[in-house]
């Protein structure tokens, strides 16, 4: 049986960016997994961890051997290689190249054909061995968002290598790798440890790392800074701000996080409470506190040291000194920005250009009026005013001082400076809201106004980028146009708003004039697709694909109902009878596939059978109801009237043949299955479904 001792590897470096860590360490061990399966190496117990100094990959148990095995290699075809009973030079050739006889070639069949075959037996190899061609495969491998390049190295990482740790059980796993000799030196805290660790055993690197104050685990450090962070503020009489985003950021900014107190003037009160979490959150990345049992911040914050000192009031003082500055610095620019009304800064705008090509902001701020008051006629004619006044306002506060310091503040200081200047707390609110969603799980727009404005922005983004041919590829989407359109979509479902998608995008072709280098019917068709794409993903995790395609087939644009329809189609799906019901529905849509419209008038006159008069009368019922059900908007009730043509449907095609000799008889029972089709096809197009 195989011996397996502990494996490590560990990539030292300048620090990692934060948003890059968990990323690369999770594409590092995906790579070296994959290649130690397909090598048949044994690893038991994988795990990682990264620091902002290190990628860290260890295995409990890998075994030190690599099993012997035997492969199958397929040459030529049988015709190639034997001519009168004879081996060929081709078969001689390929015998010759796998290390076998001619007489151990067999045959094999293959969807080409019969081809000869060879068997080899190949003896594993040390695994010491293996590894030093594989671990600088795997750590080229990683893909970064942004890598570097330095000293006369051509390759590339996302921050300069200083050092490798490559240990199978005493091992040195010897390799180079940009200009870096592996081996068993680590090193511990930048400040806190002195000198390289020589490190004995792959199984010392934890206990060796703790002891030179680098808390590996991610999860140890978010544990630790959540725990002291809860407990400085109780202990400060408030309670912490939840920010799961901001424990992420810090526990891959420090190795040996030390929570640590600190407090600024109330005076700096004065300020709306998101300028002095901006402050402290985005520059300096503090935890902000907050009374006990209420809303109002103290003036108390937390912050993550990455070092230990005798007297860690001195490490606050400076951190106190350093946020002081800041909120200083915030709050002459609030006081500079209230000096004037919010309306006033929308001549800033004239000479901020939205994108080169479509304007200035000013003039995207007038599209969103002209699409917002379009919107509002199609939904809500009531806010027409409010939302015209927020999308006047909606982007002003980008030419304030605050704004231009805290970009995240965006639309919040817009609401804040409205209501100072005496806008409507609506039109104040819809300027916000505006914005919504920002991220992925933030709240859509509440307010009908705020909606509105935030669908107009969107549309107005979509259909400019569009326009100029600046369409998303691949991962390829530096505008952010996919996350834009899922908020649109989000949006929509959350007021329930029945527009189609054509009419919306069609608001914002016509706010653009003659902006736009491309033809309104390629810009309508392309969003249209764009939009179905996002639904398709959006779903993808709750329904089956063959029935969100189903839907998406059809011609209905409006997004609300395609979604509504793939969960009233899903739930037919997961009867027990649906399949039968499946085959027969779509045997309809492959005989009229090539009948887009009815070639006649339906004439019961010509009728030949009585299944072809009962499946008429039915479907004429049918239809009545039909239509009411659509009308109401109730997709669930809609199929199952329509299940109740499949008994008639089956007799029709049992009693009769549909193409008939005699082109009326024929033409008139294609007619009869398009209007089947056609009723079906308002929810879904069930050629699509897998049966």
């Amino acid at each position: 049986m195989t011996q397996h001792v502990p494996f490590l590897l560990e990539i030292g470096t300048e620090e990692i960016p934060a948003r890059m860590a968990s990323g690369g360490i999770a594409l590092l061990r995906d790579r070296l997994v994959s290649e130690l399966e397909t090598l048949q190496i044994s690893a038991i117990g994988v795990r990682t961890a990264v620091t902002p100094r290190r990628l860290v990959i260890t295995i409990d148990q890998m075994g030190i051997q690599q099993p012997d095995r035997t492969e199958e290699f397929v040459g030529p075809s049988v015709a190639s290689s034997f001519k009168d009973g004879l081996p060929t030079k081709a078969a001689e050739g390929f015998a010759r190249g796998k290390g076998v006889d001619v007489s151990d070639l067999y045959t094999i069949e293959t969807p080409k054909g019969p081809y000869i075959a060879a068997r080899k037996h190949i003896p594993g190899s040390p695994t010491l061995v293996v590894l030093q061609a594989v671990l600088p495969r795997v750590i080229t491998s990683i893909i970064w968002p942004k890598s570097m390049r330095w000293g006369r190295h051509k390759e590339t990482f996302v921050r300069p290598i200083h050092w490798l740790v490559a240990l199978l059980g005493a091992d040195i796993i010897p390799f180079t790798y940009i200009g870096v000799t592996s081996g068993r030196v680590t090193y511990g805290h930048r400040f806190l440890s002195a000198g390289g660790k020589s490190l004995e055993h792959a199984s010392q690197y934890y206990s060796t790392m703790a002891q030179n104050y680098v808390m590996v685990s991610p999860e140890e450090r978010r544990s630790a800074i959540e725990s002291g962070v809860f407990r400085l503020a109780e202990e400060a009489g408030g309670s912490v701000i939840a920010d799961p985003g901001l424990t992420d950021e810090v526990q891959h900014l420090v190795e040996w996080p030390v929570p640590t107190l600190g407090t600024f003037p109330e005076t700096f009160a004065q300020l709306p409470r998101e300028v002095l979490i901006s402050s402290m959150r985005s520059h300096q990345r503090y935890f902000a506190v907050q009374r006990k049992n209420s809303d109002v911040l103290s003036n108390h914050f937390v912050f993550i040291s990455n070092m230990v000192t005798d007297d860690m009031s001195v490490v606050a003082r400076g951190n106190e000194r350093v946020l002081a500055a800041r909120l200083s610095d915030a709050r002459f620019f609030y006081q500079e920005d209230t000096r004037r009304p919010l309306e006033t800064y929308l001549s800033s705008l004239d000479d901020r250009i939205f994108l080169a090509g479509l304007g200035t902001v000013r003039e995207k701020t007038e599209r969103l009026r002209v699409i917002a008051r379009g919107l509002a006629r199609l939904c809500a004619p009531e806010a027409a005013e409010i939302a015209d006044r927020g999308a006047l306002l909606s982007k002003a506060d980008l030419g304030t001082r605050v704004v231009g310091e805290f970009p995240d503040l965006q639309g919040i200081m817009g609401r804040h400076y409205a209501q100072l200047g005496g806008e409507s707390p609506d039109v104040a609110t819809a300027i916000e809201e505006h914005y919504r969603p920002r991220f992925a799980g933030d709240t859509p727009p509440q307010t009908v106004p705020g909606a509105l404005v935030a669908i107009a922005d969107r549309l107005d983004t979509l259909v400019g980028r569009f326009g100029i041919g600046l369409i998303p590829t691949g991962n390829q989407d530096p505008y952010a146009l996919r996350r834009g359109t899922l908020g649109l979509i989000h949006t929509l479902t959350t007021h329930k708003w029945h527009m189609s998608l054509g009419a919306m995008v069609a608001l914002a072709v016509d706010a653009y004039g003659t902006l736009l280098q491309r033809t309104r019917s390629e810009v309508l068709l392309e969003i249209d697709s764009f939009v179905r794409g996002r639904i398709r993903n959006l779903m993808a995790n709750d329904h089956p694909v063959d029935v969100i395609e189903a839907v998406l087939a059809t011609p209905d644009d409006i997004v609300t109902h395609l979604m509504s329809k793939v969960e009233s189609l899903d739930a037919l799906r997961q009867m027990s009878d649906f399949e039968p019901l499946a085959i027969t529905f779509k045997r309809v849509m492959n005989i009229t596939k090539d009948h887009p419209t009815a070639p006649c008038i339906i004439n019961p006159t010509v009728f030949e059978d009585a299944a072809e008069h009962t499946l008429f009368d039915q479907v004429t019922e049918v239809n009545k109801v039909v239509v009411d059900l659509l009308a109401n908007l109730r997709f669930t009730e809609t199929l199952t009237i329509l299940t109740t043509l499949k008994a008639p449907v089956d007799r029709f095609f049992d009693s009769v043949m549909v193409m008939s000799p005699d082109h009326r008889v024929r033409n008139n029972r294609i007619s009869l299955l398009v209007a089947i089709r056609d009723m079906f096809t308002k929810i879904a197009d069930f050629s699509r479904i897998s049966t």
